[in-house]
């Protein structure tokens, strides 16, 4: 955005114009006056207001669509050091049981540095410029250079065709850096019990019940940290500012696993039954709390040697991780197609349910780029999954190393923890709207005043 003339206003905003405003990516206009001109026998448009008192602005908005060739590619350099240590121990308790128990930290530093990128509040200096009036003829210069704001400014023209100077590069340049740390701690102990020296087993197996019984306790941390390019939006190739990120959970859980042999080498060659149940207690840093269950049972049969059925039943849960759950919302790139740049008519049900009219034609952006709202959500609740598995093994003792295996699985999963991207709200609002019917995923899309999804920030 900037502060325009009259006459400045009446051309790059005006309904009949070739301009960025309307949609339309079109030449930029140029006065006589102005310093870029290359033109000099075009009809001068007065880019300078004479209103008595001083300049009357206008304020104007418009998008400048251009590539950094000159100065070359972004560099993003990318580091993690990680450090891991483990302190265990593990033994036998006696004929029956036996231990392992160890404590695990680890650690992962994430260092980013971004390279040979534009700043937007240095471009938005570098593209004020005015004529010099300390200088004779035309010399152009940056508005804050001659105010004193920014004596480093140096003109960027995007405007002639000419390649901006290297001055005007090297003070548009600058870098960014984020700094970042993982972290988590492991305590864990378990206890295995061969159940059989008590006496615990079933008439028609050689091995008694067997046993694992534990408990767990996980801390993990994250924390993101960007510097204050990033944090505020001015490196131009982000498409949105980098905001920090901290957050943290632990947890504690306790759990059993049992393993029944009924039948071996028997009347039968095998038949086993497993089951397992882990309860965990969550803590948010925020203080929430939850808990949850997870349990599975298994079978096993095997009538000959040579062939084996099996089946299992489990329940699983997926807690939210750090990111998914405490990174700040912010609106950034999240979108490549808008499938609504065309002429809309009265059968694209979904365009009209997002404020489009018949007739209509949406610019669609040139570079792909469409931006979307994206972040975590603290009230996040575990998913869980109900997973079904039958199969069966058949190695035949006449065919050596021969095997085949077949399954049959189901999972049933709910609330499932994912985002939607905008690509995705886009095409469902637009393949599962009717003429009666509104999908719910229009009300998620938000077009500006002239049906477009990126030409202005609103």
């Amino acid at each position: 955005s900037g502060n325009v003339s009259g006459n400045q206003y009446d051309v790059l905003c005006g309904a009949g114009s070739l301009n960025l405003i309307n949609g339309s990516v079109g030449g930029f206009p140029l006065a006589v006056g102005a310093p870029y001109n290359p033109n000099q026998g075009a009809a001068p448009i007065d880019f300078v207001n004479t209103v008595p008192g001083g300049a009357n602005y206008n304020r104007a908005y418009f998008q400048l669509l251009r590539r950094n060739t000159e100065g070359g590619p972004r560099i993003s350099d990318l580091t993690h050091t990680s450090y891991r240590g483990v302190l265990g121990s593990k033994g036998d308790l006696g004929k029956v049981w036996s231990y392992d128990a160890y404590y695990q930290y680890g650690r992962t530093n994430y260092t980013q540095v971004y390279k040979n990128e534009f700043s937007a509040a240095r471009l938005t200096r570098a593209l004020d410029i005015v004529d010099d009036p300390n200088q004779p003829g035309i010399n152009p210069v940056c508005r804050s250079v001659l105010d004193g704001t920014d004596l480093a400014c140096r003109p960027y023209d995007v405007f002639t065709g000419a390649a901006p100077s290297q001055e005007s590069i090297n003070y548009l340049n600058v870098f960014g850096v984020i700094t970042g740390r993982t972290s988590e701690q492991i305590a864990h102990a378990d206890f295995t019990g061969t159940l059989g020296e008590y006496g615990i087993q079933f008439p028609w197996a050689e091995d008694g019940v067997g046993v694992n019984l534990g408990a767990e306790y996980r801390k993990e941390k994250l924390s993101l940290s960007p510097d204050q390019s990033f944090q505020t939006g001015d490196l131009t190739g982000q498409g949105a500012p980098t905001l920090p990120v901290n957050g943290q959970f632990r947890v504690i859980e306790f759990f059993g696993e049992a393993q029944l042999p009924v039948v071996q080498n028997n009347f039968i060659y095998e038949l086993t039954f497993g089951a397992g149940f882990r309860k965990s207690y969550y803590e948010l840093g925020t203080g929430r709390k939850y808990d949850t269950n997870t349990y599975k049972l298994s079978a096993e049969l095997a009538p000959i040697k040579d062939i084996r059925f099996r089946g299992s039943y489990n329940r699983a849960v997926r807690a939210p991780n750090i990111q998914e759950l405490f990174a700040p919302q912010f609106v950034g790139l999240d979108g490549s197609n808008d499938p609504c740049t065309k002429t809309i008519t009265a059968t694209d049900y979904g365009c009209l349910a997002q404020g489009l009219v018949v007739g209509q034609s949406p610019t669609a952006n040139p570079a792909g780029q469409y931006n979307g709202l994206l972040g975590g959500n603290q009230d996040l609740k575990p998913e869980k999954a109900t997973t079904k598995t039958i199969g069966a093994v058949f190695q035949p003792s006449f065919l050596p190393r021969f095997a085949l295996t077949i399954d049959w699985w189901s999972i049933d999963l709910k609330d499932a923890i994912q985002g939607f991207g905008a690509d995705a709200i886009l095409s469902n609002c637009v393949n599962f709207s009717t003429a009666t019917v509104v999908a719910p995923s229009c009300d998620l899309i938000n077009r500006d005043a002239s049906g477009s999804l990126w030409l202005t920030p609103n």
